[in-house]
């Protein structure tokens, strides 16, 4: 088996030794999270049994 030879040129070597990210983190979507998904669910059942308030969408602004 061949052994692979890792680039190392100073850059890439500044980047691992700074321990900064240089890239970005994925976040999660927290809207697609079980709690919230448990909490609209709940909302529609609400809704289907006649237990809802229907009302005009609100505003972000």
């Amino acid at each position: 088996m061949k052994r692979l030879k890792v680039l190392t040129t100073p850059r890439v070597k500044t980047m691992l030794n700074s321990r900064v990210r240089h890239f970005r983190m994925k976040v999660p979507d927290t809207f697609y999270s079980e709690k919230n998904m448990a909490v609209l669910m709940e909302s529609v059942r609400e809704l289907d049994e006649g237990r809802g308030q229907e009302h005009e969408l609100l505003d972000d602004a």
